[in-house]
């Protein structure tokens, strides 16, 4: 028996029969590329080269526990480059109707959409692991030394790790199943389609693989759903409470033991010299960055999630434009991470408070 996984996105393709651009031009037409697009392309690889420079600012500055928000950094760079992608890169093909670059695009599209899924709930868990951060920093120095997983900068690398992993095996569940080759029976790994097109070239939708395997069918229909929605809800208190405790940062900084002062002392190299000042100020900082996530977050509920909107009870176009609007305001909130740092912090950003790291 020959068992072999292959992820085989490029073999069903007619390569060499032509596109009918007509009708992709028909069913796409909110794609054909106008002025404006090209201002909104501007703008998304502005903000994609902000991210950019953070992701390199932040690994630089990785010893001293930028973990946490280089990942954000990460996923907010990939996910505007998707979009540049996915809008004004489709823009592009269909202005110049090419043949190959269309089929390859029409191919990709598995790639893209699960790659897209990826960095967003990566982004979604690492808001959740920022705002635990914040929360335990309006701590004591004894919570914060037994919560060393979100306060030391080694131990965040392994949560981000960790969260990572867990959405990869979520992703693989609930879109793929292994291709086994039998000498009688093949069975492919690709993910289903929803397709509202004989041409899908932009009006295509992944659809989750239905498992028979009953605890499968638990993960897939509850646990991994139930999960995601508590990381939200989790957050939301964690930014609340936050909020609300923002005045007792700093309160009983006295060391207890010599191991927790040397725990305290293996972050090191801290550029500036801690204060509660520039604490809260961080804090409120990340407190407007999760504003601006759950005003996100509203807005997908309200107006693009299938189940909680009418998206698509009109015609397919005018779905796909509430798509690309709330794609467009993503683009703008994570492109403007950086002025916001900036604007509450300055060059003075916390990105660490680890036990006992008061006045150092």
């Amino acid at each position: 028996m020959d068992i072999s996984i292959r992820f085989p996105f490029l073999e069903n393709m007619d390569w060499g029969k032509p596109l009918n651009w007509t009708e992709i031009t028909w069913s796409c037409a909110e794609y054909w590329p106008t002025e404006s697009d090209a201002f909104l392309a501007i703008v998304a690889f502005a903000g994609f080269l902000m991210n950019l420079g953070l992701v390199c600012h932040f690994y630089k500055d990785r010893k001293n526990g930028t973990a946490f928000l280089e990942h954000m950094a990460t996923c907010d760079a990939v996910l505007i480059f998707l979009y540049l992608y996915m809008y004004f890169g489709t823009s592009c093909i269909m202005y110049n109707r090419h043949d190959f670059f269309g089929k390859l695009h029409i191919e990709l599209q598995t790639v893209v959409k699960i790659f897209y899924e990826f960095y967003e709930m990566n982004l979604t868990f690492a808001m959740f692991l920022i705002m635990m951060e914040r929360f335990l920093w309006t701590c004591s120095s004894r919570t914060r030394f037994h919560w060393t997983m979100f306060t030391y900068g080694k131990h965040k690398y392994y949560l981000v790790f960790v969260t990572a992993t867990y959405i990869l095996i979520v992703l693989g569940i609930t879109y793929f199943k292994p291709m086994v080759d039998f000498p009688v029976k093949t069975q492919k790994c690709l993910p289903k389609f929803q397709k509202f097109s004989s041409v899908p070239f932009c009006d295509m939708a992944l659809k989750p693989t239905l498992y028979e395997d009953a605890f499968l069918r638990l993960l897939q229909d509850t646990i991994f759903p139930l999960v995601y929605a508590y990381a939200h809800i989790a957050t939301f208190i964690l930014a609340i409470v936050t909020l609300f405790r923002i005045t007792r940062v700093g309160e009983g900084e006295k060391p207890l033991d010599q191991e927790e002062i040397n725990l305290a002392n293996q972050s090191g190299g801290v550029p500036l010299r801690l204060t509660t000042g520039r604490i809260k100020r961080s804090i409120l900082c990340m407190l407007f960055i999760y504003l601006m996530f759950f005003f996100r977050a509203f807005c997908y509920y309200l107006f693009v999630d299938p189940q909680t909107s009418n998206m698509f009870d009109g015609d397919v176009g005018s779905g796909i434009l509430k798509y690309w609007s709330y794609d467009f305001m993503n683009v703008v909130f994570s492109g403007s991470r950086a002025i916001v740092y900036v604007v509450f912090c300055r060059n003075q950003m916390v990105v660490e408070f680890p036990p006992y790291g008061l006045g150092r």
